[in-house]
């Protein structure tokens, strides 16, 4: 992982909204918890980078990222 201040902000952006969904009376599908967790990472990377839209196209990337990710060799 990054050594960075990304990686921490992503994965504590990404515990609160694990959180939020956990808090809820209703429970919420797989895809909502997903949803949740991709804007609480989209969110930290924002705030790290100071910019609304990196966190938005961070939060466009990641849910695709092993689609487009070339195979790795042995």
């Amino acid at each position: 992982g990054s050594q960075g201040l990304e990686s921490p902000s992503a994965l504590l952006g990404a515990s609160f909204g694990q959180m939020l969904g956990a808090g809820r009376r209703v429970a919420l599908g797989v895809g909502e918890q997903q949803a949740l967790l991709m804007a609480g990472a989209s969110a930290g990377i924002a705030a790290v980078f100071s910019s609304p839209g990196v966190g938005a196209l961070y939060g466009m990337e990641i849910p695709w990222r092993r689609d487009v990710d070339a195979p790795r060799g042995i």
